[in-house]
């Protein structure tokens, strides 16, 4: 992003997700890009997606597991959106933490990269769609499904 005209258009933040939840509901930022991990280590893990879905504010989530990885776009808001999708929490033997099962990284890096790239999406055109990339690392396949 660096080199790019959108570093003009966007002030980029990081933080944890509890902080990104405060700056969303402050209206300090109205975009929210959170790595799924961090949200289903959380006791409520809906909570920034219910937030963004009431109050229309676009949620771009990451998630790895072994060998893939998925990235949801959630900009539309009448459509499905997180709590349709993952009703509840899924049990430590249904996805281990990564503390258990391990993490490749090569594959955070591919994810976080489709998750900028639907951020840039959104950005520059007004994307109100509701989408699940989903990567498989060992095949190099990308699929888009709509929400």
């Amino acid at each position: 992003l660096q080199n790019s005209s959108i570093k003009d258009m966007i002030e980029l933040t990081e933080d944890y997700p509890a902080a990104c939840y405060e700056k969303l509901k402050s209206g300090a930022v109205d975009i929210g890009l959170v790595p799924v991990a961090a949200l289903t280590g959380l006791a409520n893990a809906h909570i920034i997606s219910d937030y963004c879905k009431r109050e229309h504010k676009t949620l771009i989530l990451g998630a790895v597991f072994e060998y893939e990885g998925q990235v949801f776009r959630f900009s539309n808001f009448s459509g499905n959106y997180y709590r349709d999708i993952f009703p509840r929490k899924p049990s430590i033997t249904e996805i281990p933490p990564c503390s258990i099962n391990g993490i490749l990284g090569v594959l955070t890096g591919i994810i976080g990269n489709l998750m900028v790239s639907e951020l840039i999406k959104v950005i520059v055109s007004d994307k109100i769609d509701n989408i699940l990339l989903s990567y498989n690392l060992n095949n190099n396949n990308l699929i888009e499904i709509e929400l």
